[in-house]
């Protein structure tokens, strides 16, 4: 009887056994699928740090202004072919396009950087930058900008969204008309 009674434990911790092999097969194969996503998460994150460090610097690199075409390549190699630059009172364009309308023909302008961050998740960053130079008619302006950009899983720049803290009016006498009256510290211009 103490035969059978042992046979049959052994039997019910062998059933036991298998489903509980399973189990942790199963939360081994969960946890290894969360850190692969962790690790392409962090991977995409400092993909879209560097990536955003060097658009920065090109932004930044006064000399970069001197070709605009080289200027524009370097940043389209930042970002997907069909990227975009949306901005709150132009709308959207293709990034490129609109970088070369923005800094080169429509102004004579460079954007300095101010500050940033980026999510964590390596989804999406912002700036702050200030966008400044003379406008088509000669007179100089400086407008404060923020800037939000989303990246494919890559860290490819997908969009760029620029946004202005001016009404409409103002923002169109800067680009439009006979630029802002100061400089964005306040101070007239000279």
């Amino acid at each position: 009887m103490a035969g059978a009674a042992g046979l049959a434990v052994m039997t019910g911790c062998s059933g036991g056994d298998d489903e509980l092999e399973q189990q942790v097969a199963a939360v081994t194969q969960e946890r290894d699928a969360l850190q692969a996503q962790a690790d392409a998460t962090a991977e995409r994150y400092d993909t879209v740090v560097a990536n955003q460090q060097a658009f920065e610097a090109i932004l930044a690199d006064e000399a970069s202004y001197d070709d605009p075409d080289a200027m524009v390549e370097d940043i389209a190699a930042l970002a997907t072919d069909t990227a975009v630059l949306d901005d709150l009172y132009i709308g959207p364009q293709h990034l490129a396009e609109g970088l070369t309308y923005d800094l080169f023909t429509a102004t004579h302008s460079q954007i300095t950087p101010m500050q940033s961050w980026v999510d964590p998740d390596g989804s999406t960053s912002g700036a702050l930058w200030v966008w400044h130079g003379e406008n088509m008619f000669g007179d100089p302006f400086a407008i404060v900008t923020v800037a939000v950009t989303t990246y494919d899983d890559e860290g490819l720049i997908t969009e760029i969204y620029r946004t202005y803290p001016y009404d409409q009016p103002y923002f169109h006498e800067a680009l439009r008309g006979t630029g802002t009256p100061t400089d964005i510290t306040g101070q007239p211009w000279e």
